[in-house]
């Protein structure tokens, strides 16, 4: 499992995959900006995610492609 970002304060959480089959990812956003990422087998991701955290890149409307190459079904939403 990696762990990218800063997510002590997030208010929603929006899960890809399955997290019994231990294959997910999870971005945590504050006021709708992804703050935080926890990903289980797709490290990939979590390294794409990292660098886009980093430049502030903002997702408000849609999820980076290659986060719905590996998951193409909606996420679950959490908070």
């Amino acid at each position: 499992m990696i762990i990218t970002g800063h997510g002590a304060f997030f208010d929603e959480i929006l899960i890809f995959g399955n997290l019994h089959r231990l294959k997910f990812c999870v971005l945590y956003r504050r006021d709708k900006r992804i703050i935080a990422v926890a990903t289980a087998n797709c490290d990939p991701i979590a390294a794409k995610m990292a660098s886009d955290i980093e430049d502030g890149v903002d997702y408000l409307f849609e999820y980076p492609e290659y986060i719905t190459e590996v998951f193409p079904d909606r996420p679950f939403i959490g908070n």
